[in-house]
C-alpha cells in the first residue's frame, strides 16, 4: 500500500535566513517510518553535507489518500508561503499543477564550488560569485588572449586562464587595500593597481630569505603570510629605493635586478595621521588599533542647512553620521556627489530639504 504525505524539514542551526523546506512524498511504508528520506532537493543536500544532517528535523504535516490530493496540498502551501521567493525557504521553485515553477529564477554557475544552480534573481544580483549561464555558456575573460568570450561551463572549469565575469565585470585584487573586487574591464585597464585573480590565485613576489621570486599563489596563502608575499600589479612593484630613501613604483624586472630596491608592501598600508596631517606607512593592524590613523582615501565632509549654515564637519563616516541622526544616506550621498541641495517630497525627509553636502579628499589638505 502506498502512502502520500506532506513534510517539512527545519534547519535547527541555520547559518543564514534559510530554515525550512516543504515537499511531498510517496512511500510504501507508513510516513512515520520513512525517517531516512530527507527530501530530494540538491540544494538541501549540499547544506546537509556542509553542516550535517543531524542538525535538521523532519515533520509530517499531513497524510493523503492519493498522490493527486497530496500534490494539491503541496501547491497550496507553496503558494501560501511563496517558497520560491521567500528567503526563509530552501525551496528554489514552487509546485504547480503538473510541474515546478521557477519564475523569478536564473540558472547560474556558483564559482565557489563549480556547481550549476537555480537561484533567485535577487540572489544573482546580490552575490558576485554567481555567473549567469545562457544556452550552456558563460561569459569569461580569456587571460591568454586578453579578450572577453563565451565558453562552456566545462571549458571554464578546465582552464585556469578563463576569468569569470559578473555582469560585465572582472574579479581583481586591489593592491592598495588587499581586497578582492569586481570592476569593469575598462577600470582594470585604466588602473594599474588592479591585479587579475585567476581562479582565486594572484601573482606575488615571494620575499622568503630575501629571494625575489615571482609566482602565483592562492589568495588564502597570500592572506595567511602577509609579510612573506607582495602582490604584483600589472608588472609594477611598490618599492623603497635605499639610495635616496624615496618610495617608487618600478617595473618588476627592475625590482628583481636591483639590490637597492626593497618591497614596501609587506602587510603595510598608507594612512593619514590626523594628529599632524602626515602620510605614513604602517602595519595594517596599526590602522585598526590607532583611532588617529585613517585610510589614505578618507574624505572630509561639510554639511550645510537650507540657510547655508555649517552644521557639522566630518572626517570620514558620512554614512554612520546619517544613520545615527536618522538622515537619509541616499539623499545626503547624492548631494555630496552632485553638489546640489536636497529636494525631497517625502514627509520623512522634508526637514532636510535645502541641505547640501560638500566633500574633499583629506589628502588634498596635506602639503
Amino acid at each position: 500500500m502506498k502512502h502520500h504525505y506532506i513534510y517539512k524539514i527545519t534547519n535547527l542551526k541555520p547559518f543564514d535566513a534559510r530554515k525550512y523546506y516543504i515537499g511531498v512524498r510517496t512511500c510504501e511504508c507508513p510516513p512515520e517510518d520513512d525517517k531516512k528520506y530527507m527530501g530530494s532537493s540538491k540544494y538541501l543536500k549540499d547544506v546537509f553535507a556542509e553542516i550535517g544532517i543531524d542538525n535538521f528535523k523532519k515533520e509530517i504535516l499531513s497524510v493523503w489518500d492519493t498522490r493527486k490530493l497530496a500534490n494539491k496540498e503541496e501547491i497550496r502551501l507553496h503558494e501560501l508561503y511563496d517558497v520560491a521567493k521567500n528567503p526563509k525557504f530552501y525551496n528554489k521553485s514552487r509546485a504547480t499543477t503538473d510541474k515546478f515553477c521557477t519564475e523569478g529564477h536564473v540558472t547560474v554557475l556558483d564559482t565557489r564550488d563549480g556547481k550549476t544552480k537555480n537561484v533567485s534573481k535577487e540572489d544573482y544580483e546580490k552575490f558576485d560569485y554567481y555567473e549567469f549561464i545562457l544556452n550552456g555558456k558563460i561569459t569569461v575573460y580569456d587571460n591568454k588572449m586578453n579578450k572577453i568570450k563565451k565558453v562552456t561551463v566545462t571549458e571554464f572549469k578546465t582552464h585556469d586562464h578563463f576569468i569569470h565575469i559578473t555582469q560585465g565585470q572582472v574579479t581583481v585584487l586591489d593592491t592598495r587595500d588587499g581586497k578582492t573586487k569586481n570592476v569593469s574591464k575598462e577600470d582594470y585597464h585604466t588602473h594599474d593597481y588592479y591585479e587579475f585573480i585567476t581562479k582565486d590565485k594572484i601573482v606575488v613576489i615571494d620575499n622568503t630569505n630575501n629571494q625575489k621570486m615571482i609566482k602565483q599563489i592562492s589568495r588564502t596563502e597570500f592572506e595567511k603570510y602577509p609579510d612573506k608575499f607582495e602582490a604584483l600589479s600589472k608588472n609594477k612593484v611598490n618599492v623603497l629605493d635605499l639610495r635616496d630613501g624615496n618610495r617608487k613604483r618600478v617595473d618588476r624586472q627592475e625590482f628583481i635586478d636591483s639590490e637597492f630596491l626593497i618591497s614596501v608592501n609587506k602587510g603595510t598600508c598608507s594612512v593619514i595621521d590626523i594628529t599632524d596631517m602626515t602620510v605614513k606607512k604602517v602595519l595594517k593592524s596599526e590602522l585598526l588599533k590607532n583611532i588617529n590613523y585613517v585610510n589614505i582615501n578618507t574624505r572630509k565632509y561639510k554639511i550645510f542647512d537650507e540657510n547655508n549654515k555649517l552644521i557639522v564637519e566630518l572626517v570620514g563616516g558620512l554614512r554612520e553620521y546619517c544613520e545615527k541622526n536618522n538622515l537619509s544616506v541616499r539623499l545626503m550621498t547624492v548631494s555630496c556627489n552632485t553638489g546640489i541641495p536636497i529636494v525631497s517630497r517625502s514627509k520623512t525627509n522634508k526637514h532636510i530639504n535645502g541641505w547640501r553636502v560638500e566633500s574633499q579628499k583629506l589628502l588634498d589638505f596635506i602639503e
